[in-house]
């Protein structure tokens, strides 16, 4: 189990990440602008899912014509880029579950077991705590 420290900003993404999330002074609660969050880990992992996705969806031509008709004056990087952020957040569950299946994979190491479980652990406890705006 971790132990958070009041006042303390810690590496988490939030969905809208634009906002830092930090426990408030009596440290019962973490605050992120009332958005949902992550740790950053579980959100690299959520964006590289997304990632995955993009190239899916929009292997498929008209759905890329689509995309680019909705952001016109994008080249194809920023068209992704735009697709990820948009998108990463509905894979938050996706990344949580991956990361609980390595866990138990043999052709993991237990040193990665071990930061696994402590991202899930960091995970489990920030999205516990109530979220509000932090001013």
């Amino acid at each position: 189990m971790i132990r958070l420290q009041p006042g303390e900003i810690y590496r988490v993404a939030s969905s809208n990440g634009k906002r830092p999330v930090r426990l408030d002074p009596a440290g019962t609660q973490v605050t992120a602008g009332g958005q949902r969050v992550c740790h950053v880990q579980i959100r690299d992992v959520a964006k590289a899912a997304a990632g995955q996705l993009y190239e899916q969806v929009m292997g498929n031509n008209e759905y890329y014509r689509i995309w680019q008709k909705q952001h016109p004056g994008m080249n194809a990087k920023q068209l992704e880029r735009e697709f990820i952020e948009q998108n990463w957040p509905k894979c938050i569950e996706f990344a949580r579950t991956t990361l609980i299946a390595l866990l138990a994979k043999d052709d993991v190491s237990e040193a990665t077991k071990e930061q696994i479980m402590v991202v899930l652990e960091q995970d489990y406890s920030l999205r516990n705590k109530m979220v509000q705006t932090h001013h």
